[in-house]
């Protein structure tokens, strides 16, 4: 009977810490994350997806000379099981992100960088090369040619 009532309580003191740590992991953004979107070939998608609906690349952007590559990936598994009580327990904790950081190449009809409807603009092919961070299936980081912040459409001071 005393058997019991430890096996009862430590099944509820295991459930409570479980709860815990979804809700704080939740809190955080943390909990469950999207499996689909965690490997290089989604990251790569989401980053060419954003550059080619970003202004520069709409406005004026040669589809046939973009090229991306991965320059930098940083991705460990996210689960830990420890052991407690002598029962497996997997907790959701945040270990580390799935970031990648790609390179991207490509030539414009025309310089400068954004959206240039009604400008003067120079006809010379000016190419262009990206720096994209995707985390956790967002777009963390875009740098155009060191000096274009993609995500703020504006100069980089």
């Amino acid at each position: 009977m005393v058997h019991r009532s430890i096996l009862k309580a430590a099944t509820h003191v295991l459930l409570l810490c479980a709860t815990f740590s979804v809700i704080l992991c939740s809190a955080k953004g943390y909990a469950m994350p999207d499996r689909s979107c965690l490997t290089r070939d989604s990251a790569s998608l989401v980053a060419e997806n954003f550059i080619k609906s970003d202004a520069t690349f709409k406005f004026d952007g040669l589809e046939d000379t973009f090229n991306l590559r991965v320059e930098h990936a940083n991705t460990l598994p996210d689960i830990v099981g420890p052991k407690t009580l002598g029962m497996a327990l997997a907790i959701a904790i945040p270990a580390s992100n799935n970031e990648y950081t790609f390179k991207a190449k490509f030539d414009c009809r025309h310089s400068g960088y954004g959206d240039r409807t009604g400008k003067i603009l120079a006809q010379v092919i000016t190419p262009h090369e990206a720096e994209i961070t995707v985390e956790n299936c967002q777009v963390k980081s875009a740098v155009m040619d060191g000096k274009w912040d993609m995500i703020g459409e504006k100069q980089i001071q």
